[in-house]
């Protein structure tokens, strides 16, 4: 049993006629007190509102502003408003401990006393909340409802890598190793550009479903990087017809399947290929037979 177990437990009351006057007369004053608590703290309180009347009559600030701190208090107290639980809703990349760190609530704090407007701005500055609703919930709890960002691309800008949202929105920064599986997007510019591509992307499936990172050339345009390591090199223009180009050498020409390295479409009427080893050893073999 722990030392707070043994504080927790009374000793057992003596009989009556055992006790002696001193313990008589604290026995009763401790019933007295029980029995009157709230009338004695609404007496103080209302000396407290006395005592704030007279502030305001005679023109003491310092006075007021203690008088409904004070007053504040008193009324927590009575009505046992004071934050002991704190429950988070909402949470998919956040943690509960992330929370109650920048809530920086003391402890017994009162209900009272919570700043919904300054814990929502300290929540929100974690950046995956988008939204925050501060609730009380008497007599003891105070509940955080968070509405959070869903990440739809990884951008990586030098050593870092931050989770942005669809709309290319700046979430927070990110291990990669956990969020990979985002679409995956370099180079200055990118994060600002990439719902753009994204869209461009989306209505040429036949292309996107072999895209697994791309890449923002002097903020100007964009690499594809395919899975079977060929590098897709399109416009700063025309994207729609690059990429129409692109399909139909994708369905139609086998490009995938052939030994090319770079697929360079910043003129999409005059593609050019760079061919891999293989393919040029298979160019060069008849002239070196010959």
């Amino acid at each position: 049993m722990s030392a707070s177990d043994h504080e927790n437990i009374s000793e057992p009351r003596r009989p009556e006629w055992k006790r002696t006057p001193a313990e008589r007369k604290a026995a009763d004053f401790k019933r007295f007190l029980l029995r009157n608590r709230l009338v004695l703290q609404s007496a103080a309180i209302g000396l407290v509102i006395g005592i704030i009347g007279a502030a305001i009559t005679l023109g003491l600030p310092g006075w007021i502003a203690s008088g409904f701190e004070f007053a504040k208090e008193r009324l927590g107290s009575a009505a046992g408003l004071k934050v002991k639980l704190i429950t988070v809703s909402g949470l998919k990349h956040l943690t509960q401990q992330d929370v109650e760190d920048v809530l920086a609530i003391r402890p017994g704090a009162s209900l009272l006393d919570v700043d919904a407007q300054a814990m929502r701005a300290r929540v929100l500055s974690l950046g995956w909340a988008k939204d925050v609703t501060i609730l009380r919930v008497p007599p003891n709890r105070l509940h955080i409802a968070i509405t959070e960002y869903e990440p739809s691309i990884l951008w990586q800008a030098g050593r870092k890598s931050y989770a942005l949202d669809a709309g290319g929105h700046l979430i927070a920064p990110v291990n990669p190793a956990v969020y990979g599986a985002l679409f995956h997007v370099t180079g200055n510019g990118a994060a600002e550009a990439a719902p753009s591509l994204i869209a461009w992307l989306n209505a040429r499936p036949e292309v996107m479903k072999h895209v697994i990172s791309v890449e923002r050339v002097s903020d100007l345009r964009w690499n594809l990087h395919f899975g079977n390591q060929q590098v897709i090199e399109l416009p700063d223009h025309d994207l729609d017809e690059a990429l129409a180009v692109l399909a139909r050498m994708i369905t139609k020409d086998n490009l995938l399947r052939r030994d090319v390295v770079v697929v360079d479409l910043r003129d999409p009427q005059k593609p050019r290929l760079r061919l891999g080893d293989d393919a040029l050893r298979a160019l060069r073999a008849p002239h070196e037979n010959s």
